[in-house]
């Protein structure tokens, strides 16, 4: 298994509007502004929807991911891939389900080592 870093963000659009779009973020930077953007929308009130691509230390193209963000929902990235990996062990999708495998593939250096607990 290949240790993989999340680098950039790039985001094609965004409901939010303090998320830029067709705007490239650092990964740091993009997961603070929508942490910001998620906390701003309060549970049961709707989502910012977010359509990025995750660029990687690999630089493969691993496809799109799209965000809602709201506290009751995906707060980043991070929350993103949390809730793939719930819905694959669970046996459910989502939109992003394709996704799922090549996130299994890879050790995310920056992947929390008790994610599971924090489902």
């Amino acid at each position: 298994m290949k240790t993989v870093k999340p680098l950039y963000v790039y985001v094609f659009w965004s409901e939010s509007g303090d998320i830029e779009d067709k705007s490239l973020y650092t990964f740091i930077n993009f997961e603070d502004k929508a942490r910001r953007v998620a906390a701003a929308i309060p549970a049961n009130s709707g989502y910012a929807k977010t359509k990025i691509k995750l660029i990687t230390s690999d630089g493969l193209d691993h496809g799109h991911l799209r965000l809602d963000l709201a506290t009751d929902d995906d707060t980043g990235v991070e929350s993103r891939i949390m809730t793939m990996r719930r819905h694959k062990m669970n046996g459910t999708t989502d939109h992003d389900a394709m996704m799922v495998k090549y996130i299994d593939s890879i050790d995310w250096d920056w992947m929390p080592d008790d994610w599971e607990s924090k489902s």
